[in-house]
């Protein structure tokens, strides 16, 4: 959906859970703003009840750094591994599918995600794989958006 909208021109789209009661438009407007800090300004439709657990790690990075910060600092240092969890779990998990939006032959995508098991020790494939691998490297695209550190410099000294 994210290609379709850039092929028309449109902007980033995010959009909160329906919600009841007395505060139910604030919520869902707060819920909107943590989706559209997750998409980045990307093109897109974002709905909140999809990118929840990424949403709730950037506003906790410091509790989610053991889990996460080895994992993030394989997203600094191998960028276009990271892009690669990013396309498998934007384009539902399809290596065909994924590789064709970066542009890459389906085996060099595999042969990426491959590697990021091996540097990460997070099979992308698993039910906690990929909320892990996916949350770490929006943490680190947050990090090289605004300059600021979501996962303390302890742990990215100690996955060194």
């Amino acid at each position: 959906m994210a290609d379709a909208f850039g092929r028309q021109g449109l902007t980033c789209v995010a959009v909160g859970l329906v919600r009841t009661g007395d505060y139910a438009v604030r919520e869902s407007l707060r819920d909107a703003r943590a989706a559209a800090v997750v998409a980045r300004g990307r093109a897109g439709l974002w709905e909140f009840a999809e990118l929840w657990p990424m949403a709730l790690a950037l506003g906790a990075g410091e509790r989610v750094e053991p889990l996460l910060g080895p994992v993030a600092e394989v997203a600094r240092r191998h960028p276009h591994l990271a892009e690669a969890v990013r396309a498998f779990t934007d384009y539902g998990f399809t290596v065909s599918s994924a590789a064709r939006s970066l542009t890459v032959h389906p085996n060099t995508l595999s042969y990426r995600l491959k590697r990021w098991k091996e540097l990460t020790g997070v099979e992308v494939r698993t039910v906690t794989g990929p909320v892990a691998s996916r949350t770490a490297v929006e943490l680190v695209a947050r990090e090289r958006q605004t300059g600021g550190s979501a996962i303390s410099s302890e742990s990215r000294n100690s996955a060194s």
